[in-house]
């Protein structure tokens, strides 16, 4: 029953937050680790999901990259690293962006324990403005079995081009 209970509560969760591109200023991001309800702070330089019973475990150097202010149309890309710090070979099965505008490439062999890896996610800002947080989730044999990666900044609208002078007629 406690299963269903928290399946049901992680579809909400997805479902309410599917592709919500802008947040409100001033805001902290969190990341929920999945199965266990229990939210990670971003700001740290270190975060991990840690491994209880001999799993695999995800320790980033950051889990939050902000790439500032940027034109519309840029492509912002960032690769987070991370190494295996769990006793078993860390295995990523999906890297999940939250929607279209985001895509993903990431380590596809195991990673033996101690040993590092790679996640990276690219932005297309094309059509976004604003301030902007994107979100990927990663499936891999961790505690929870789920962490999530976070883009956010700010996107500059660009100048429309100005119209030709006209001479009258």
């Amino acid at each position: 029953m406690k299963i269903y209970i928290h399946s049901v509560y992680l579809l909400g969760f997805f479902a309410l937050s599917a592709c919500n591109s802008t947040t409100q200023g001033g805001e902290k991001s969190q990341a929920l680790v999945a199965g266990s309800q229990q939210l990670l702070d971003t700001t740290p330089q270190q975060t991990t999901a840690t491994a209880t019973s001999g799993l695999a475990a995800f320790l980033f150097d950051a889990i939050e990259y902000n790439f500032g202010r940027v034109p519309e149309g840029t492509k912002v890309k960032h690769t987070f690293k991370f190494k295996n710090v769990g006793k078993q070979p860390l295995i990523i099965a999906e890297v999940h962006p939250q929607c279209g505008c985001t895509s993903s490439e990431y380590t596809k062999q195991p990673v033996m324990p101690n040993e590092t890896g790679e996640i990276t996610l690219e932005l297309d800002t094309s059509n976004k403005r604003g301030q902007t947080e994107k979100n990927a989730r990663v499936v891999a044999n961790v505690e929870g079995g789920t962490v999530f990666l976070f883009l956010k900044g700010e996107i500059i609208a660009n100048e429309p081009p100005s119209a030709p002078y006209a001479k009258p007629h």
